[in-house]
């Protein structure tokens, strides 16, 4: 497996199913690209990830590009917290 990793800014995971109320949008996250896996991964885990051309929705998905999340940072605080955070 190639270790592809591909990271989202401030983007709505809509490919995620929400564990809360609220669906989830990280200031900043990293996970896996599709094309980190091969073909033969793909097709074993397309039973968990669904189809990111249908939108499907997982618990394994956090964008229609991005599966295993693996690292999600939130800041609370003004815009001026944030610069700090970058």
């Amino acid at each position: 497996m190639r270790r592809e990793s591909f990271k989202t800014v401030n983007e709505e995971w809509s490919n995620s199913i929400p564990l809360t109320r609220t669906r989830l949008q990280p200031v900043y996250s990293v996970g896996f690209k599709q094309e980190a896996f091969t073909e033969d991964q793909l097709a074993k885990l397309s039973p968990f990830i669904g189809s990111f051309i249908a939108r499907d929705q997982s618990f394994f998905m956090a964008t229609y590009y991005m599966c295993f999340p693996f690292l999600t940072c939130e800041v609370k605080r003004r815009a001026a917290a944030l610069d700090i955070a970058d």
